[in-house]
């Protein structure tokens, strides 16, 4: 069943949290049903002995507002525990390769009292840091989610010596090599997220999450997300009449100062410069073009079954909620998110983001808000 909008025609309500009013146009999308919450921002500073060395990346929060983070190769604890106040409560684990220790993270997720670390194979400590499991075996470089016991991993399958090769998502149990396939490109979303660029290599991440009987995968672009069942059956798609998506002013600044740093030649195997495509006809049209209507990391199922859609609007985070087919609200936040690394993470009753900061010595902040429901 294929979701249109333009039959139900009516205004979105906007809130922005912390920041002014930015110039959007006004998405074509149904009546806020019952059940979207508020989300407000609450107080959050971390100590500069606290920050990680640069971006944040590996990221969760706790029920109890406590923010879990990894932090590569510090010495007194690579796993750092602050409350919801962004004040350290502890510290543990360490780089290396003996119990518990950690080499490569890939993802954090608290479940409760537990953290379950996930790199080259899995670690559960609880919030305290007591260390209760530790298994190393083989675990796919993409994952994407990680359903109950299982991983859903992405083969993207392309490059540039094979670009007839297969692109495709699997669920495989936890150690396991391989897996039974859940969806492929033969689905007009995957296709639009998972294609190649033009130098024919497939990204790395597609906008992706799971539970156990529900799939998502969006297409940024054009916004759409499909929604599987546990076996990659076809359930409906979420596709808002919306205009396309452009840079805001701090983007468009940011994009400016990257093309006129990009050089002009580069070197190939035999040291001989090669000349890389002028860019500077591209400034001129920066306005215009289309962006993504969601970047990294963007799709979230919280405790109540609901979607969030957490993408970047005119400098801002966007947070689309829907519950099954129905939309029910966006909230605009003051935060251009992070580039790199995790970017967002959702627990119960609360909302963590990854922001970039212009000044400071640091490149971006954690940003807390709490999850209100409504009566």
């Amino acid at each position: 069943m294929r979701i249109h909008w333009n039959r139900a025609v009516a205004i979105l309500g906007v809130a922005c949290v912390g920041c002014g009013s930015p110039k959007i146009m006004v998405p074509d999308l149904p009546a806020a049903g019952a059940g979207m919450p508020s989300i407000e921002r609450r107080p959050f500073a971390v100590d500069e002995e606290d920050r990680p060395t640069g971006y944040y990346f590996v990221f969760d929060v706790a029920a109890s507002g406590q923010v879990v983070f990894w932090d590569q190769v510090r010495e007194s604890g690579n796993i750092a525990v602050l409350d919801s106040t962004g004040q350290r409560v502890r510290r543990f684990s360490r780089t290396g390769e003996g119990p518990g220790e950690t080499r490569e993270v890939w993802e954090v997720n608290v479940h409760g009292d537990t953290i379950r670390i996930y790199g080259m194979g899995l670690i559960e400590r609880t919030l305290t840091g007591e260390l209760l499991d530790d298994k190393r075996f083989f675990t796919p470089e993409l994952a994407m989610s990680y359903p109950g016991d299982s991983v859903d991993h992405w083969e993207p399958g392309v490059t540039p010596r094979a670009p007839s090769q297969d692109r495709t998502i699997y669920r495989a149990g936890l150690g396991q090599a391989s897996g039974r396939r859940l969806v492929g490109v033969e689905d007009s979303v995957f296709a639009a997220a998972a294609k190649p660029n033009s130098a024919g290599l497939s990204p790395l991440s597609i906008p992706y999450i799971s539970t156990l009987d529900r799939l998502f995968v969006g297409d940024p672009w054009a916004y759409r997300v499909r929604v599987f069942d546990a076996s990659g059956a076809t359930l409906y798609t979420l596709q808002p009449n919306l205009p396309p998506n452009r840079m805001g002013p701090r983007e468009l600044r940011i994009t400016r100062e990257q093309l006129a740093r990009r050089p002009e030649f580069m070197r190939g195997p035999d040291g001989k410069a090669i000349p890389l495509p002028d860019a500077t006809p591209r400034l001129d049209t920066l306005e215009r073009e289309s962006t993504r209507h969601f970047t990294r990391n963007p799709l979230h199922i919280d405790e109540h079954g609901r979607l969030w859609v957490i993408g970047l609007t005119r400098d801002s985070t966007s947070v689309d909620i829907w519950a099954d087919s129905t939309f029910l609200g966006r909230t605009l936040l003051q935060c251009f998110g992070a580039r790199p690394g995790t970017r967002a993470a959702l627990g119960p009753g609360w909302l963590l983001l990854e922001c970039e900061v212009d000044d400071g010595d640091w490149p971006t902040e954690l940003q807390l808000y709490r999850v209100i429901e409504g009566e």
